[in-house]
């Protein structure tokens, strides 16, 4: 009967060591999953923070490509000026004022003389002015 007993010691103090050492276990493990969770969010933010110097970087080369059409483009036009000062001024359309032009494929277009022009300025019913 003692011999018994001194098993059913044994057996409980071994289970109770058995418990502990599970439950040091899990949070030894609970504790490496914390730090795995902490380095992969840190990752991240530092990919995120890449991701914007790159978006950065790309909105600032947009915008000098931009500048930079645009400068041409006002190149183009002031050489146009240069070569046709004529039609810059307007002088081209008030001298074909009253002429026709050749009729188009399909639908024909109508010259400024054909189109009635309308009268501007305060009209009875219409409100201030008329819009056009």
């Amino acid at each position: 009967m003692v011999k018994f007993l001194e098993r059913v010691k044994k057996f409980r103090e071994r289970r109770k060591e058995k418990r502990i050492l599970s439950t040091a276990k899990r949070g030894i493990k609970a504790e490496k999953q914390r730090k795995l969770q902490s380095i992969r969010i840190e990752e991240a933010r530092l990919k995120q923070k890449e991701i914007a110097g790159f978006r950065k970087a790309q909105a600032e080369r947009i915008k000098a490509e931009a500048s930079i059409l645009e400068a041409r483009a006002r190149q183009q036009k002031a050489r146009r000026r240069i070569a046709n000062p004529i039609q810059n001024i307007g002088m081209a359309a008030a001298a074909g004022f009253g002429q026709t032009q050749p009729v188009q494929i399909g639908l024909s277009k109508k010259t400024i003389a054909s189109r009635k022009k309308k009268k501007l300025g305060p009209t009875p019913g219409l409100g201030r002015f008329r819009i056009i």
